[in-house]
């Protein structure tokens, strides 16, 4: 009954000092070398900013980030 008290009490201490071990880690690693991105076969460095038809993209972190906006279409005049 002795070890089995122990080995309850050992895990239950086990699962506190993981979980205090991963709250102190709580940094994300950053990258030491830029990420870039390639966008229609053209590549660009992180933190770039580029045009894309009517829409604002940059490169972040490896992904392209664009707005989503609709472009104006322009009709002909109707004589």
């Amino acid at each position: 009954m002795k070890q089995y008290l122990l080995y309850i009490l050992l895990i239950g201490i086990g699962v506190v000092l993981g979980l205090m071990i991963a709250k102190l880690d709580t940094n994300p690693v950053k990258n030491i070398i830029p990420l870039s991105c390639t966008y229609k076969g053209i590549t660009y460095k992180d933190g770039e900013g580029f045009q894309d038809e009517c829409n604002s993209c940059s490169c972040q972190n490896g992904e392209v980030m664009c707005t989503a906006m609709a472009c104006d279409v322009e009709f002909p005049e109707a004589n």
